[in-house]
């Protein structure tokens, strides 16, 4: 992991967060594993959901249109 490609994402929030949150990951993401992805989820009171194995979350790991983030969205709204 090279830290100063991550620079800009630092300090994460520590905090129960003031509303309605869902933290994806991937079982296999190379920045976030699947344990550290569960204690920021505790620490924002936010609900855990594991796609299993896709690698990082973003368009370089192949994501583009993504029905199940988008349903995921969905559940934030109502």
């Amino acid at each position: 992991m090279n830290p100063e490609k991550i620079k800009g994402f630092a300090p994460m929030p520590i905090r129960e967060l003031a509303f309605k949150s869902i933290t994806v990951v991937s079982s296999n993401d190379k920045w976030v594993s699947p344990e550290r992805a569960e204690f920021f989820a505790k620490s924002w009171n936010s609900q855990l959901i594991n796609i299993g194995p896709h690698g990082h979350i973003n368009a370089d790991t192949g994501f583009g249109e993504w029905p199940q983030g988008e349903e995921l969205l969905k559940q934030l709204t109502q």
